[in-house]
């Protein structure tokens, strides 16, 4: 019997392709419409006119045991195969190799365990607040990398090597070239926010080359990783707006259908359709066997309407630096220190902004509308 192609594969940045997003637009619009029209005649207590009338609204309910976790190990094999022979390229541009990709894509992770296999030496980012002091901070760090002629090595979280300010860039270009420089194989793993910017204002691709980026996942693959776990439970998935449908049944067409919309709203995005999943899912209490998936779109948290530019300004420099530490965004952006207090603590009382570890971040259920956004208000955005 054939094996299934992979799940995850890797390629290079300029070929990825997110799956058509239109028709997740057109309902993130008409969902924000009828709210609106709605909102001031809403009983408080009734149902949110989502769909999942009758249903319990705790999708926790379901067993983590349902849902699958994103397989670093699996991803790591796809990244080794996209990276075959790279160790023998004997060339300046070939020597290093990027892997880049946005939040929930696990780029980090994903190449630091491709490290731990090779046993390649792996490089933390520095604190970002000694970036603040100048290239001299730095130099020890760049020296370093550049004189290490051993085996190859990662460098982690390029994000974590920069920051939006004028103090701070020339640390990060004494680090780019400093890559390049080095004389043996150095694979360096990235956000894609932040590479759009260092690609922009410092040209990395043109020092470090194109990068290798994680290909969408489309429907079909997410009907294979998703499934299995579901099935495992003795658990029957149904559409709620499509009730004589089974989302799991082996009919490709079927999951084309229904996890193609899935694949369509996370814009191919792995870690983004699995938070959506996860909402989505409702158990009706006459129905313990049958779980029921909303629609993907009503899974995303809505923006609030009254969003401005200087909200957008903080959201953009937050996915820049992949999260940042609050005092280091009053660095990072042009604006007075009480209004990104401000706009910063509304976001967060509206759940848009997430605060953990000393950092502020995007949850990935408000991820792909931020971006669509910010892509809209005309912010440079990533290729994802």
């Amino acid at each position: 019997m054939d094996r299934p192609p992979p799940i995850f594969r890797y390629s290079p940045l300029s070929e990825y392709k997110a799956p058509s997003e239109r028709a997740a637009r057109t309902a993130r619009r008409l969902r924000r419409i009828w709210k609106t029209a709605t909102a001031a005649f809403r009983d408080p207590t009734a149902a949110a006119g989502d769909g999942s009338e009758g249903l319990d609204p705790e999708a926790a309910l379901v067993a983590a045991e349902a849902l699958p976790r994103f397989e670093v190990e699996a991803a790591a094999d796809a990244l080794a195969e996209a990276l075959d022979g790279w160790r023998e390229v004997d060339s300046t541009s070939g020597r290093v190799r990027v892997v880049v990709g946005p939040p929930g894509s696990h780029v980090d992770e994903v190449a630091a365990e491709l490290a731990r296999r090779e046993r390649w030496r792996e490089l933390e980012p520095p604190s970002r607040a000694d970036l603040l002091v100048g290239p001299g901070a730095l130099r020890g760090r760049t020296t370093e990398i550049e004189a290490d002629a051993g085996e190859p090595a990662l460098v982690r979280r390029l994000e974590r090597w920069f920051l939006r300010s004028e103090r701070a860039l020339p640390s990060t270009r004494l680090l780019l070239a400093a890559l390049r420089r080095r004389p043996s194989p150095v694979l360096v793993s990235c956000d894609s926010w932040a590479w759009a910017f260092l690609d922009s204002a410092l040209g990395a691709s043109d020092l470090l080359g194109e990068p290798l980026a994680l290909a969408p996942l489309e429907g079909g693959q997410l009907e294979r990783w998703l499934g299995p776990p579901m099935r495992s439970q003795g658990l029957t998935c149904r559409p709620r707006d499509e009730h004589d449908e089974l989302v799991f049944d082996g009919d490709r067409d079927t999951a084309s259908r229904v996890l193609g919309k899935l694949a369509a709203v996370a814009r191919g995005n792995p870690g983004v359709a699995l938070e959506l999943w996860r909402r989505s899912l409702r158990r009706a209490a006459d129905r313990e066997d049958t779980v029921w998936a909303l629609p993907a779109v009503d899974s995303e948290l809505d923006l609030p309407r009254r969003l401005g530019a200087e909200h957008d300004f903080v959201l953009h420099a937050i996915l820049l630096h992949g999260g940042l530490e609050r005092d280091l965004l009053l660095e990072a952006l042009p604006l007075p220190r009480h209004d990104v207090l401000r706009r910063l603590e509304e976001l967060r009382d509206a759940g848009i902004v997430a605060q953990g570890g000393g950092e502020v971040s995007i949850p990935l259920a408000a991820y792909v509308p931020v971006r669509q956004r910010l892509a809209e208000e005309g912010f440079l955005v990533d290729g994802f």
